[in-house]
């Protein structure tokens, strides 16, 4: 019965293991250890969907997941709202031909987005 038990708990922790963390497997190429979730996301139709007061995850509903997460600004835009630049964050999504990069105020909302290469 313990054998039972033991093949049992080693089931659902791999089915809990695929659900979670198997979509996210594809997003990252494993010979560079890079992420490379953004592919054909970065399209004007899904830059166009973004829009200010989003939130980080329905962002990430249309774009994936982001190339880079940082603190500050970011070309000055953030600097240009008021927002000081250590309360702000960037998240960038590029594919070496696009790129696309969303601000969030203090709070986690869109208060910008830039584009470049579409």
């Amino acid at each position: 019965m313990k054998r039972l038990l033991g093949w049992l708990l080693v089931a659902t922790v791999l089915l809990v293991a695929v659900v979670v963390i198997g979509p996210r497997v594809g997003d990252i190429d494993w010979a560079s250890g890079t992420r490379n979730h953004a592919d054909s996301r970065l399209t004007d139709e899904n830059f166009r969907k973004i829009h200010n007061g989003m939130n980080r995850v329905e962002v990430e509903a249309i774009l994936g997941l982001p190339s880079e997460d940082h603190m500050g600004s970011h070309m000055g835009s953030v600097a240009d709202s008021g927002i000081r630049e250590d309360e702000s964050r960037f998240l960038l999504w590029s594919d070496g031909s696009t790129e696309m990069t969303v601000h969030f105020n203090p709070e986690g909302f869109v208060i910008s987005k830039t584009r470049k290469g579409l």
